[in-house]
């Protein structure tokens, strides 16, 4: 460590008097870091080893500068049902305070800084680290990076991290987690060391590898600046400060030891922490301790800087450990929100329902189709490979769906045999990253009979199903892509999306085309509930009955609405949903 010599200022002795009364700043972090060397004790050396050897060789590459890094928060709020701005409730300003506050102090924008003493400014550092308030949810759903969790237990004690962040938690590679609580036994806050493959922990353990634990919790008395909730001594905001600043790999500044290390050559090695703002004292007794720094123990008002070997350690953090690099790099601060369907049909013949598909600059929706001119198809022609459609982010989990049926028409329009597939592939939540699902291979999909010459004719159509409950619940994106692989002439068609819930089960639908009767048969034992409505192209609600407490007989309907049009059937039946699609012709 850096040696400095004795420098007292009439400033620091006052500060010594004012505060007298000490209302001691207690951080559980370091408590959560002895349990786990307790069981494996070279999880510390090892952590520490991977850091300076992060930093060594960023020195030895001679790279002086950082970029700036944006981090998005999601802020958790838990309280036992109390009005908003009643203690944990706190309102949106004070948390959109407590970010302001971040940003000031990891950019060294501080007003405080003023007040750093004249021995200590040449390595006072702006981290260039900064934070946003997320804009977008981990389904792509806009936000203002507030979750309120009514219900929650009145206070939580440190060895219940769990009972509390599984309450609530967004991916950790995505977000910052800070949860709003009120803590027992006096802490005001603890923090998740780093962690990750490539960086390894400082915990060991479920504590260490389950993602849910990874955040900040803080006290609601001590976070932000604005709120009659507040403590004297915490009341701007450097709880926080102080508790992003272990999630990012740093350690108190006397080491939580009697001349500890805190591994930063420009932190003065004191004996203990500093009380309230009574400054502690140095291990050599010839150099000033550094209480205005932001890992001690002193009151808010007298923090006022991280230093720049902090902010080595804090970057190196960002660089290699496996869950902070990712956050950075997926940026959901800058990511648009997107609007999200529930989408119970095609849409393609009428432009009301289009906005569920997505078609590519190709391709175009023709008045061809299975059931003739009645219908349209999403149609492309190419003889090299293409994407279809893609679909806007479906709902999966509100109402359930779990599968997709839909026609598809492969027609050859030369003398090759086609090679390539129909390639259908997923993307979740607000990921970039696509996902291949399922393939139906040309041989699969074009009909056997030869070339086709025309439009698709009723044996060209295959009708497909793909079971979406094999993807997670959630939000997700659908991108159809055929796979040329020898540049046959080929046309797709493309028609009858349909998204339910159930491939069949306890209700089966079907539309008796030569009888003009649309015909339910429940499948359950027992006296159940059955709602119909149908749905016109359009969307139009056209016919709605609800039959109660029905026994497994087959019921049908007769005369149901206009001919020559194609209707939606939505059923409930035994509390779960079906979609059934059928054209009425009038012969």
């Amino acid at each position: 460590m850096i040696r400095y010599l004795i420098i007292l200022v009439i400033g620091t002795l006052g500060i010594n008097v004012l505060f007298a009364q000490i209302e001691p700043r207690k951080c559980a972090t370091h408590l959560l870091e002895e349990q786990a060397i307790k069981k494996n004790p070279k999880i510390k050396e090892d952590f520490e080893a991977s850091i300076q050897r992060i930093i060594q060789n960023r020195k030895l590459s001679r790279t002086t500068d950082y970029e700036i890094v944006t981090i998005p928060v999601v802020v958790h709020v838990l309280h036992p049902n109390l009005g908003l701005g009643i203690k944990q409730n706190l309102k949106d300003e004070v948390i959109k305070s407590q970010i302001d506050v971040l940003n000031k102090d990891f950019r060294k924008q501080n007003s405080d800084t003023t007040n750093t003493p004249s021995l200590f400014k040449s390595v006072a550092a702006d981290t260039k680290i900064q934070f946003c308030l997320a804009t977008v949810d981990p389904y792509c759903n806009p936000t203002n990076g507030i979750v309120r969790i009514a219900n929650a237990k009145a206070s939580y004690d440190v060895d219940l991290v769990d009972t509390l962040k599984k309450f609530s938690y967004w991916p950790s590679d995505e977000y910052l987690n800070i949860w709003i609580t009120d803590l027992e036994s006096g802490f005001i806050g603890f923090a998740k060391f780093p962690y990750g493959t490539s960086l390894p922990g400082l915990e060991d353990g479920n504590f260490n590898q389950d993602p849910r634990f990874d955040g900040v919790v803080i006290d609601y008395t001590t976070f932000g600046t604005t709120g009659a909730s507040l403590k004297k001594n915490y009341n701007l905001g450097r709880t926080a400060t102080h508790e992003i600043g272990h999630w990012l790999g740093l350690r108190h500044t006397w080491g939580d030891d009697n001349c500890g290390n805190d591994y930063c050559n420009d932190t003065p090695i004191q004996n203990t922490n500093t009380d309230a703002c009574n400054r502690a004292q140095t291990c050599d007794g010839s150099s000033l301790a550094m209480m205005e720094n932001f890992l001690d123990y002193t009151y808010d008002a007298c923090m006022s800087l991280f230093t720049k070997d902090q902010t080595d350690r804090m970057r190196a953090v960002l660089e290699q450990s496996a869950s902070r690099k990712s956050l950075i790099a997926k940026n959901s601060c800058a990511k648009i929100p997107e609007t999200s369907y529930n989408p119970d049909f095609e849409g393609f013949e009428n432009d009301t329902l289009q906005k569920y598909i997505l078609p590519s600059p190709k391709s175009m929706i023709a008045s061809i189709g299975a059931y003739g001119d009645e219908g349209s198809s999403f149609y492309i022609k190419s003889d090299t490979s293409f994407e279809i459609i893609q679909t806007p982010k479906l709902q999966l989990s509100n109402p359930r769906i779990n599968y997709l049926n839909f026609d598809v028409a492969l027609l050859n329009k030369s003398n090759q045999v086609p090679d390539g597939d129909l390639v259908i592939s997923y993307q979740l939540g607000c990921s970039g990253a696509w996902i291949n699902f399922v393939k139906f291979s040309a041989a699969q999909l074009v009909n056997a009979a030869g070339i086709s010459q025309n439009l698709p004719i009723k044996t060209d159509w295959k009708n497909k199903l793909i079971n979406l409950s094999l993807i997670k619940s959630g939000l997700i994106k659908l991108k159809f892509e055929y796979i040329n692989r020898n540049h046959t002439n080929v046309e797709l068609y493309l028609d009858n999306l349909l998204f339910s819930e159930n491939k069949s089960s306890r209700l089966e639908i079907t539309f008796d085309d030569s009888n003009k009767k649309l015909i339910f048969s429940p499948k359950h034992i027992g006296l159940k509930d059955l709602d119909v409505n149908i749905y016109s192209t359009e969307g139009k609600l056209v016919y709605e009955h609800s039959y109660s407490q029905i026994s497994a007989t087959t019921l049908t309907l007769t005369d149901i609405i206009n001919p020559n049009e194609i209707y939606i059937v939505k059923a409930t039946y035994d509390d779960q949903q079906y979609t059934y699609r059928f054209l009425y012709v009038q012969q």
